[in-house]
């Protein structure tokens, strides 16, 4: 089938998608990529998307009509999850929805957990700037997974010109965000930076400095009571790191 494609005109590829995007992924060109969208582990989809091959333009096709549609929740959070799969121009237009989505959670945490590198996804400057807003926004809206998982991907997308949005940021509830949030003032100033950083927006940011002067002081209290260099050494490199969390399978998910 696959020396066939490339002479099949474009609208009989899309009434075809259409058609399958009805009845369900079995008639897709790849079979390959019929049981990547079908797997419900997210283990086994880690594994088994480096033994998919390239897509054929009827694949692709079908990935349009599950954007139309947007009706089968465990292809769309798959895709999600692997965004370098779905066709460049409509691959923001996916990911935007996935972030958006209001009524499936596991759509924002999948995007959220599927730009973890933007530079394979080959967006633009603009592009990038608006997802990095909606991972804050996911930050300032929830206290679950989606926003434990916002923090670690955007050291991703961040620069020093985002400190003040980090650090207010931080009157979180949840200690794993506020951790995340903290390092990366860390990885802009250093851990004796940082302490000037927060001693200057104090006012500005009285409740968010203050949380990260709890970080601060607590960082050097470990540091006192380290017995060994070896101890040091990693309580300075955890508190530089991200905090990660455990992502769900989505038939397994309790995210609000």
């Amino acid at each position: 089938m696959k020396s066939y494609l490339k002479w099949i005109p474009a609208f009989l590829l899309i009434f075809f998608a259409h058609f399958i995007g009805k009845k369900g992924s079995a008639l897709l060109a790849n079979p390959k990529f019929t049981k990547f969208l079908s797997i419900d582990d997210v283990d086994d989809l880690n594994h088994y998307r480096w033994e998919l091959e390239p897509l054929h333009r009827l694949d692709e096709a079908y990935i349009s009509t599950l954007f139309e549609n947007w009706d089968k929740p465990q292809e769309i959070s798959n895709l999600l999850q692997f965004p370098d799969l779905i066709p460049e121009k409509l691959r923001f237009k996916f990911i935007h929805r996935g972030l958006t989505d209001t009524t499936e959670p596991y759509f924002n945490l999948s995007a959220i957990n599927g730009i973890h590198s933007p530079k394979v996804l080959n967006f633009t400057n603009r592009q990038n700037r608006k997802l990095k807003k909606l991972l804050f926004s996911h930050i300032g809206r929830n206290d679950d997974l989606r926003a434990i998982a916002a923090t670690q991907i955007l050291f991703s997308f961040i620069s020093k010109t985002d400190n003040e949005e980090i650090l207010r940021r931080m009157i979180h509830p949840n200690p794993i965000v506020k951790h995340n949030l903290f390092s990366m003032l860390v990885g802009f100033y250093g851990i004796e930076g940082v302490g000037t950083f927060l001693i200057k927006k104090q006012h500005k940011y009285g409740k968010a400095a203050f949380h990260g002067k709890t970080l601060y002081c607590h960082f050097f209290d470990k540091m006192e009571a380290a017995q060994t260099d070896e101890e040091r050494e990693f309580i300075q490199v955890e508190m530089m790191l991200p905090k990660m969390t455990v992502f769900p399978n989505l038939k397994d998910s309790d995210i609000v």
